[in-house]
């Protein structure tokens, strides 16, 4: 709760709900956006001069509340509200260590990339193949775990072509991932540029 906020910044697909409090009864309450909207107000029923008004705008918005008493009299200057909605942008991910090479059957090869994402990394990762095989997924930041929201993370893994049964004259591909929630809630990922590494013959 933020008393007395006529101005409040949000996250985009978060919601903000104004309780509006007047000094007496009123005969007519209406909230409008800058679209012209207007809705009329009832009072809540247990406080008859308390109104509530849930809103999830789209985009950053002003409100007015314009009031008219039982004796139709107007409020001298209609209250405006401020709502600066925060845009939720995809993560980015910039490599660190990744490039094509060629590389032993029996190789490590350490790869890496920076994710960052303005209002939480929701999993990332890195996905190779070797051959035509199944491409492998390894989560490197999980949904799962117990943790407090990541908004920046640099991601090491060590791709071990050996354990990968990689072969003479094969191709390996990876690329690295990242994923956030979008303002409905699904998984928004990004990924990377293909990487490619060539197994030669020992």
């Amino acid at each position: 709760n933020v008393p007395c906020s006529r101005r409040v910044a949000m996250c985009d697909g978060a919601q903000v709900t104004w309780n509006l409090k007047l000094n007496k009864d009123v005969a007519s309450a209406e909230w409008s956006d800058e679209a012209g909207k207007a809705l009329q107000l009832t009072p809540t029923q247990e406080d008859s001069p308390l109104y509530r008004i849930p809103e999830s705008p789209m985009a950053s918005t002003r409100y007015r509340l314009r009031l008219t008493d039982h004796q139709g009299r107007s409020e001298k200057v209609s209250e405006e509200f401020i709502v600066k909605v925060i845009p939720n942008r995809e993560p980015s991910l910039k490599l660190t260590s990744a490039s094509d090479q060629r590389v032993s059957p029996i190789q490590e090869m350490m790869v890496g990339a920076k994710v960052q994402d303005d209002f939480g990394i929701h999993r990332a990762g890195v996905s190779g193949s070797v051959g035509d095989r199944e491409t492998k997924e390894i989560e490197l930041i999980g949904a799962s775990l117990e943790k407090a929201e990541i908004k920046k993370k640099e991601l090491l893994h060590l791709i071990d072509l050996e354990s990968w049964q990689a072969k003479a004259d094969q191709l390996v591909t990876y690329h690295f991932w990242s994923e956030d929630l979008d303002r409905d809630g699904p998984p928004r990922r990004v990924d990377s540029e293909m990487f490619f590494a060539e197994i030669r013959p020992f």
